[in-house]
């Protein structure tokens, strides 16, 4: 035994258990972030679509529709991949942001 180096004590040992609330805390930031972001992606591509059906009241639409980057003159946010507002009664914005994901916007 060296003098510089003092044996551990009989009683000290690893619990792993008393880490379980930190991986969980962890755990629980980690979702919740992702689900923020997804859901801050929905929230621009409907913000950029109510624009376009706004920008598209009193217009006539021609049956294939128009996209919304020309009704608004800018181009579409980084989140969506692509915006269509078609003709109807009411008219609608049809949506399809990264991912995968779709959805459809009714006018007023």
């Amino acid at each position: 035994m060296s003098a510089s180096e003092p044996p551990a004590p009989a009683n000290v040992r690893f619990n792993p258990w008393k880490y379980l609330g930190l991986v969980a805390l962890l755990f629980a930031a980690l979702v919740g972030g992702w689900t923020w972001f997804l859901l801050n992606q929905g929230r621009e591509g409907r913000d950029y679509a109510r624009a376009a059906l706004q920008a598209a009241a009193g217009r006539t639409l021609p049956a294939a529709g128009v996209p919304c980057a020309e009704l608004l003159g800018r181009p579409l946010p980084s989140s969506v991949e692509s915006c269509q507002v078609k003709p109807g009664t009411p008219p609608t914005a049809e949506l399809a942001l990264q991912g995968g994901r779709k959805g459809v916007l009714r006018g007023e």
